[in-house]
């Protein structure tokens, strides 16, 4: 590199540890259709189950896998559920999020969070969800001939 690219380089990786993206957050009120983002995995405020029929489940890492980025838990009171058809959840996404494109192969589990709840991260802020409200778990698409999710 020469001395300007050096030089570039450096203002462009200053600035970019200077972003951050790892302060805790509380959310107070959401709307149906309302967006929270961590890493690699959205949470989309439902509203309500109307249409969208579930069974509960156990477990509280939303991202499936071993790895340090796979690591977004829910803690705190919530119920963790499964819906019956990722059909259901990913039509009601599209029709909420204005240009959602959200493929049923990309939802995850949904989250009634309650008080105190929150979505946690080691590399990631954690956000303070708000009580009673409903989330859809939206995994990030690779970019593959395949609908997938993205795999930290």
């Amino acid at each position: 590199m020469n001395a300007t690219a050096t030089s570039m380089f450096a203002a462009v990786k200053k600035s970019a540890e200077q972003i951050r993206n790892d302060e805790n957050q509380c959310v107070g009120t959401v709307s149906p259709g309302d967006v929270i983002r961590q890493g690699d995995l959205y949470l989309v405020a439902l509203g309500d189950l109307k249409g969208i029929e579930t069974t509960p489940i156990a477990d509280r890492q939303l991202a499936p896998g071993e790895t340090q980025g796979s690591r977004h838990v829910i803690a705190g009171p919530a119920d963790m559920l499964k819906a019956s058809s990722p059909n259901a959840v990913a039509s009601r996404i599209n029709k909420l999020v204005r240009d959602a494109r959200v493929e049923p192969a990309l939802v995850g589990p949904l989250v009634l969070a309650g008080a105190g709840c929150e979505l946690t991260h080691p590399e990631h802020g954690n956000f303070q969800l708000p009580a009673g409200e409903l989330f859809a778990v939206v995994y990030q698409r690779a970019f593959a001939e395949e609908v997938r999710r993205q795999q930290d």
